[in-house]
């Protein structure tokens, strides 16, 4: 077949010159032969549409997509962008519906007391999203977790009779200012009334050291606390005043003692002189001093009569004791027996 816009020969059954390229005439292809013949300029493209297709000078040739395909490819990507967009929404709703509800499970553990839980969803709310008032939330709930456990610390120290540590944990927890704050100062009114008892019942035993030793424990940590101070003052009242009547007990046994020992002894020493005076009555006796004072009755407060030399004789008609020292009647005086029995 001969080409219509070169001229050269071409098999019969071609569709295009193997020369330029461009469409043969062929048997049933009406469209084509209406169109021939083309220019011969091979630069120039030769287009014939024919169902869709589109051919170039040199034989290439491709489908095209029709109207119909190209409305499905659209409404395939529009399907596709909203199936995406459902699933972000989706999965944006479902964070959403989780955070709300560890949200809500975290603040009920709050109310309930269960705040080491409530720390940890907090913790966790705060890892999803930033967000600071999580983070104060968690730092919140911690420090709450820390004061009950100190708080369950306390009432067991307490329980056991560690008044000391007890309180030294209580202070802890009202030093903090937050929800236990109450409970706490239940407790520790709890503990200033146990120790009140205690301190009275070793006050009624007179055991006023160990009072005092427990209330300054319980100072070193609570200086300025008023029951404990009150107590401590009435406990060092009381063992001052047991300390001051013991101190004169004590006096007063001492005095006793000497005086029963003083009158034993005089007592000794009145019944030596008493014997002694009964062994010399009516007998002759011979002063036995340098000197001896012949007094007007018997005793030192009575005037002096005279006096006798040593180795005077004298005869004693009776005897008295005043206390200190026997005295003999020798008739016209008295005279002390020590100057008779060389005692001076």
């Amino acid at each position: 077949m001969k080409c219509p816009a070169c001229g050269k020969e071409n098999a019969s059954d071609a569709k295009f010159c193997n020369s330029c390229g461009s469409p043969l005439a062929f048997p049933g292809n009406h469209e084509v032969e209406d169109r021939l013949p083309f220019s011969n300029q091979e630069d120039e493209r030769i287009s014939l549409r024919e169902e869709g297709r589109e051919v170039y000078p040199q034989g290439y040739y491709e489908d095209r997509p029709s109207k119909s395909q190209k409305k499905m490819a659209v409404k395939i990507v529009s399907l596709l962008v909203a199936l995406a967009i459902v699933c972000v929404l989706g999965l944006f709703a479902v964070k959403t519906w989780k955070r709300a509800g560890l949200e809500k499970e975290a603040t009920q553990a709050m109310e309930e007391g269960n705040y080491q839980d409530a720390t940890v969803k907090f913790q966790d709310l705060y890892k999803a999203t930033d967000q600071e008032k999580y983070q104060k939330k968690m730092t919140e709930a911690h420090a709450l977790a820390q004061d009950s456990e100190s708080l369950e610390n306390a009432k067991n120290l307490l329980a056991q009779g560690s008044y000391k540590q007890a309180l030294q944990k209580l202070l802890e927890v009202r030093n903090h200012n937050n929800g236990i704050k109450q409970e706490a100062e239940k407790v520790l009114t709890d503990l200033q009334t146990t120790v009140e008892g205690k301190v009275d019942a070793y006050n009624m035993m007179q055991d006023y050291s160990t009072s005092i030793q427990l209330l300054n424990g319980l100072l070193a940590v609570a200086p300025e606390n008023e029951s404990f101070l009150a107590m401590k003052t009435h406990a060092l009242s009381a063992q001052t005043g047991m300390n001051e009547e013991k101190a004169r007990a004590e006096t007063e046994a001492k005095a006793a003692e000497e005086k029963a020992k003083k009158e034993e002894k005089e007592a000794a020493s009145r019944a030596k002189q008493a014997k002694a005076s009964s062994n010399i009555i009516n007998t002759f006796q011979y002063v036995t001093s340098g000197s001896a004072n012949v007094r007007s009755g018997p005793g030192k407060n009575y005037r002096v009569n005279y006096s006798l030399d040593r180795g005077a004789e004298v005869y004693v008609y009776d005897t008295f004791y005043d206390g200190t020292r026997t005295w003999c009647n020798i008739g016209d005086g008295w005279i002390s027996y020590r100057t008779l029995n060389g005692e001076l």
